[in-house]
């Protein structure tokens, strides 16, 4: 059986736990670095570890594709009936969680604001400077990246934190209530920063519309790692040019690269960062990565259930 496997820059220490892994079952790897190098190779592979809508649709005889990505709606069009597809969740809510506690605080603390000044050779204190202390923080979605997002949240003290999902079930130890997503329209006016990473559905889809960007409260903070379908981007760049809002960052866009005519880039108080809150060079990120891809190895032979399954109709 082949297995190819598309990660970037692997050392041999890493190599070496993959053909650990292998051996019992007589795996036979192909290692790449992009998905330009597999593509050609990937046909007859019964697992592909790799991520990209491409790899997918070229990989015609997969019985597992296991995505290194969180994120897996590119696949759905590709995907047999018959192939077990796996998500990376819980890999990057560590490196995505710090990325939202940076962009968190540059906004409450002006620190563009302060760049601006210190690039024009001034020495000139922002006008305002806010804290995530005694702040209202509303969570959308729960999963590894909210939840890790929240623990780490939780340390600054915030007044409240509310974890927002389907089902209304959270770790009651880390947020302080937990609501459904038909309560959203409830909790948008109480929050002072809003923290998103739902995935993409259908039901998740332009969640954040014009109505409920609306909803949220004078000078609230908008940070979106989830997906760029959530978030209508024309309503929140009128939002933050109007004033309403008091800043928002974006690591993630309806359409990547963000086109070089969008509004997005002139709007005020927004950090736009291209999709790199979690990133597989990061040491502990890769490690959970292949961590979790190689623990469902045995599972995939022995016909047991495996781990990270993405539920085709639920869609994660």
């Amino acid at each position: 059986m082949k297995l190819v496997v598309v990660f970037p820059n692997l050392s041999d220490a890493e190599k070496a736990l993959f053909e650990e892994a292998a051996a019992p079952y007589e795996l036979q790897i192909e290692y790449y670095d992009t998905n330009a190098e597999a593509l050609e190779h990937v046909g007859d592979a019964e697992i592909v570890y790799g991520m990209g809508g491409d790899l997918c649709k070229a990989a015609t005889s997969a019985k597992w594709f296991a995505s290194t990505s969180a994120g897996v709606n590119a696949y759905f069009p590709f995907l047999r009936e018959d192939t077990i597809l796996t998500g990376a969740s819980g890999a990057y809510g560590m490196g995505i969680s710090e990325h939202v506690l940076m962009v968190t605080l540059e906004l409450l603390r002006q620190q563009a604001e302060v760049q601006e000044s210190v690039q024009k050779h001034e020495w000139k204190k922002p006008t305002h400077i806010g804290s995530l202390f005694g702040k209202n923080v509303l969570m959308l979605g729960t999963g590894d990246i909210g939840t890790h997002t929240a623990k780490r949240v939780k340390a600054f003290e915030p007044a409240e934190l509310v974890g927002l999902n389907r089902s209304g079930k959270a770790d009651p130890e880390v947020y302080d209530r937990i609501v459904t997503t038909d309560q959203l329209e409830e909790e948008l006016p109480k929050a002072d920063i809003v923290i998103a990473s739902l995935p993409e559905t259908s039901e998740t889809y332009n969640l954040l519309d014009k109505e409920r960007l609306a909803l949220m409260k004078e000078g609230a903070l908008l940070i979106n790692v989830g997906r760029g379908s959530l978030l209508n981007e024309d309503a929140l760049y009128e939002a933050l040019r109007d004033g309403k809002l008091g800043g928002a960052a974006l690591d993630v866009f309806r359409t990547e690269p963000l086109p070089v005519d969008s509004p997005l880039y002139r709007a005020p108080n927004l950090i736009i960062t291209p999709h790199c809150s979690g990133v597989l060079n990061v040491p502990e990120t890769r490690r959970r990565n292949i961590s979790q891809f190689l623990e469902n190895i045995p599972l995939f032979f022995a016909g047991k259930e495996m781990k990270h399954v993405i539920d085709l109709k639920k869609q994660y």
